[in-house]
């Protein structure tokens, strides 16, 4: 049966100077699915993000979303079109209480932002809780629940997330894994990077394996969990 994508890259190229941080990566996300970019630090995974939010324009191929071209869009225009990136490193605003760091998830159309902060307090109960605290004092998983809940606030149609777990404890991550499997079971499509190979392919629905820029295998979650070649380099069996 023929998918259904949310987004769809073609032959995408990305340079840094002289340097080819991506070399020609093709890949999609179907409306609805959780997808995975495995690889280690530098095989591109933030440049694949940071490009289809417009941070960076690509010198080559194209990308679309909901079958529209995005190449070269300015991250505004493809916010207000239902897109959200959630950087590696939590990326709250440290200085500013919780309230805050979410109302300016919602700067584009703060009309519904009370309707959107009630469905955020729902998903994440703690932050309705600490709404006034200071973004800087919260604990790191907190801290992250913050950054997604902030992605919710845009009502974006699909959001990036960028290595979630990084310096959080283990039952930390299984809390952020099991929100996004919720956000995806709510009809939110994830692209995700995450150096946690196992558990990302464990929620995940499909997954692409990067190397120096370029896609070296690619397919459904259970395929890359049995790939012997995927599991020597990730996985350590």
């Amino acid at each position: 049966m023929e998918r259904n994508n949310i987004l769809s890259i073609k032959d995408l190229k990305v340079n840094y100077g002289h340097v080819n941080a991506l070399k020609g990566v093709s890949l999609d996300v179907g409306q609805g699915e959780i997808v995975v970019l495995v690889g280690a630090n530098g095989a591109g995974k933030t440049t694949i993000m940071e490009t289809v939010l417009g941070a960076n324009v690509p010198s080559g191929g194209e990308i679309r979303f909901k079958d529209k071209l995005t190449s070269g869009n300015p991250v505004d225009r493809n916010v207000r079109n239902g897109m959200y990136l959630v950087p590696e490193g939590r990326g709250v605003f440290s200085s500013m209480t919780v309230m805050d760091n979410l109302l300016l998830g919602a700067h584009h159309n703060l009309k519904d932002s009370a309707s959107k902060l009630e469905l955020v307090f729902d998903s994440f109960p703690v932050l309705g809780e600490r709404r006034t605290q200071i973004a800087g004092t919260l604990s790191g998983g907190e801290r992250q629940m913050l950054a997604i809940a902030r992605a919710l606030m845009s009502a974006p149609d699909m959001i990036m997330v960028d290595e979630p777990s990084i310096g959080l404890a283990p039952i930390i991550v299984n809390d952020i894994f099991e929100i996004l499997v919720n956000l995806n079971k709510e009809g939110y499509s994830i692209l995700l990077s995450e150096q946690n190979v196992y558990k990302a392919l464990k929620i995940a629905h499909r997954g692409y394996v990067l190397e120096t820029g370029k896609i070296i295998k690619s397919g459904t979650s259970d395929e890359l969990l049995n790939d012997e070649s995927v599991r020597e380099a990730y996985l350590g069996a």
